[in-house]
Formats: structure tokens, C-alpha cells, sequence
């Protein structure tokens, strides 16, 4: 794996060339930004659809219950669907409340209009936001501790889902003639969850106010298992894919107004302890908690994508 070898010594440099500007963008925010809602910054009960609480709670008694067969067949009544395969299976399931999803876009569009330096998502997302730094970390890192972690032990035990420790998390958004769309490419993490939070319609009515920009899902990173079959999943406001990081995916192009979606990249150490790092494989240079700013990144494979379509950070 000479390749993700040489993505991941490019990737301990970016690092180390970015963590300057990442420190002195994240005091500037803190000495900066006053939130217009600080409740938002917090996790309330009434952020989440009431079925996200209820999943978790389900998936906590059926994994104490020994992950019975039929586990799944438990957790649909609530939301949950499984698309694709039982080898790389995409999860669809209700997450946030829909009042949440539009009052998060509303804070985070005043953010961005403040002036304050923003740092890229990623290096293949020029647009969103990076919500640690602008001091979202106790909200997701009770998000992913009470409500994901539970879900992602029963879904995907062997993916490290009961170990899940640290997360990485963005905004991404899309529109024509800036970001319409993201190349194939899988993601530095064991599992990843994507929530469609939307954008305010033109016209001032409800629902998505964007068209097209369905994830598609391939084979797994490294081509292992079963054939890759093309699945493609569309967005609901509040509704999120649960997925491997490992499995890869692009997103097609929107082609009118714009979609925002929060990404959250969970990790496991113990899991990369064991299995290695997602990019290379390997297990003696993994770079474990290291800060937001400095984060590890998406991969692509690069024998069949061009430089650019890389992502890291």
C-alpha cells in the first residue's frame, strides 16, 4: 500500500504546516464570536427527532440482548432502513428535529457573514464550516456519545462502532458555480455520519430548498468483499446516512439553490490500533488525538483518481 504510505507522510505535513494558522484562527473566533443562540451549542432532547432518542435506546437493550438475528427488524419501526448489502450496508435514519436543522443554518450563516476567518472542511470541500472551532464540541461530543456510539454497536460491531472516541466534524455546502459536487473518495474514519440540515427556500416555504446532490455509494475501499453495487440515496432535511468510512461514495452535482449537510467523522482507536490506519494500513505511525485543526483527512484511492480528488486534512 506504497500509496497510502506516501498520502499519509504528505498528510503529517500538511499538518504540521497548517497548525499555525489553525491556533491563531481559533483564538480569533473565540475572542470574536458571540452566538446569537447559545442554546444551540448544547444538546436539548428537542434538537433531535424524537426517533433518534428511541433508536438509541432500542440498539443499547438489543446489544445487551447478545445482537440478536432480528435486530434490525426492531429498529425499522423507528425510522431506520438498511440500503445496500449485509457486506458494506448504508443506514438511513431521523436524526434532527427540523426546527434544529433551520436554526443551526440561521447561526451558521451569521457566522459566516462576521467576518472571522473560517477554515476549509476539507481539502476537497472549499465551502462550510469546521463546528469544533466555533465551539460546537460539547454538543456533538454528547451527540456521538448517547446516541450514535449506542446505534453504531449494534450496526457495526466490527467496525469498531462500540469503541467510537473522537470525531471530526463539518458543515459542507453546495450549490451551482461554486461546490456542486464531490469526487469519489472515502473518508478517514471508521464510521460516518451525514445529516441533510438544508437551506432556507427562496420562495420562504418549507422543506429543502435544493435539487439533485444524492450520494452514491460504491465498493469498499481496497475492493475487498462483495461487488460493488451503485446506490444512490437522496436528502431529507434532518435525515442522516449512516455509513463505513471505508465505503466509498461521491456526491452528484446539485443543480439548483443549495444544500448544507453536517458530517461527523467517528473514530476508534482501538479499532485503528488494531486494524491500522484507514489510509495505509498500517499501525506503527498512527497519529492518535491530535487536535481539530490538524486533523487527519479523507482519502481517495489514488490509482483511480487524479491528485485533486484527494481530500485530507
Amino acid at each position: 500500500r506504497l500509496v497510502g504510505s506516501e498520502m499519509c507522510i504528505r498528510d503529517r505535513r500538511r499538518r504540521a504546516r497548517l497548525e499555525p494558522d489553525a491556533r491563531a484562527r481559533i483564538a480569533a473566533i473565540a475572542a470574536g464570536w458571540a452566538p446569537a443562540r447559545p442554546e444551540l451549542y448544547a444538546l436539548e432532547p428537542r434538537w433531535l427527532d424524537a426517533r433518534f432518542a428511541q433508536l438509541a435506546e432500542r440498539a443499547r437493550a438489543l446489544t445487551s440482548a447478545g445482537a440478536p438475528s432480528d435486530a434490525l427488524a426492531a429498529l425499522e419501526p423507528l425510522g431506520l432502513r438498511q440500503l445496500g448489502g449485509a457486506f458494506a450496508p448504508v443506514y438511513e435514519l431521523p436524526v434532527l428535529s427540523a426546527h434544529f436543522c433551520a436554526a443551526l443554518c440561521a447561526e451558521l450563516r451569521l457566522f459566516q457573514a462576521s467576518g472571522l476567518p473560517q477554515g476549509r472542511p476539507n481539502s476537497m470541500n472549499r465551502l462550510g464550516l469546521l463546528l469544533a472551532e466555533l465551539g460546537f464540541a460539547p454538543l456533538l461530543d454528547e451527540l456521538v456519545a448517547a446516541y450514535v456510539r449506542p446505534l453504531a454497536a449494534l450496526l457495526f460491531p466490527h467496525a469498531g462502532g462500540a469503541s467510537l472516541d473522537s470525531h471530526r466534524a463539518f458543515t459542507v455546502q453546495y450549490r451551482p458555480g461554486a461546490d456542486e459536487a464531490l469526487a469519489p473518495h472515502y473518508d478517514n474514519a471508521e464510521l460516518t455520519l451525514n445529516v441533510c440540515i438544508g437551506s432556507a427556500r427562496e420562495d420562504g416555504g418549507g422543506g429543502a430548498g435544493f435539487e439533485g446532490g444524492e450520494l452514491v455509494f460504491g465498493g469498499l475501499n481496497g475492493g475487498g468483499g462483495a461487488p460493488a453495487a451503485r446506490l444512490a440515496v437522496e436528502h431529507g432535511i434532518g435525515r442522516a446516512v449512516l455509513h463505513l468510512g471505508a465505503h466509498m461514495h461521491q456526491a452528484l452535482p446539485v443543480t439548483h439553490g443549495e444544500r448544507i449537510n453536517l458530517v461527523i467523522w467517528c473514530r476508534s482507536e482501538a479499532h485503528r490500533r488494531a486494524h491500522g490506519c484507514p489510509l495505509c494500513g498500517r499501525t506503527d505511525q498512527l497519529l492518535l488525538g491530535a487536535a481539530e485543526p490538524a486533523d487527519a483527512a479523507v482519502g481517495a484511492p489514488a490509482a483511480a483518481v487524479s491528485d485533486e480528488q484527494v481530500a485530507e486534512f
